[in-house]
């Protein structure tokens, strides 16, 4: 994935779609039919159930660089 890529992508109409990250295992970016970016970040708890965390709205101030950082402390359990 790509800050250009994050900029460009367009929303699917009647879909939600999850754009992986292949450089930070779990990181996504979630676009909503109405064009809605978030950052999510998928893991397996203690349980082995899957779980999702909603990082924050992409921007200007959370850009790919800005979430995989999060992602990064996240999975080293710092965040």
């Amino acid at each position: 994935m790509t800050a250009r890529f994050c900029d460009s992508v367009k929303p699917t109409p009647g879909r939600q779609i999850d754009h992986l990250d292949a450089d930070v295992p779990g990181l996504a970016l979630r676009v909503s039919a109405r064009g809605r970016k978030v950052w999510t970040f998928r893991y397996r708890n203690s349980a082995a159930k899957q779980c999702r965390i909603n990082i924050g709205v992409f921007s200007d101030s959370l850009g790919l660089a800005g979430a995989d950082a999060h992602c990064q402390a996240l999975a080293t359990g710092a965040g």
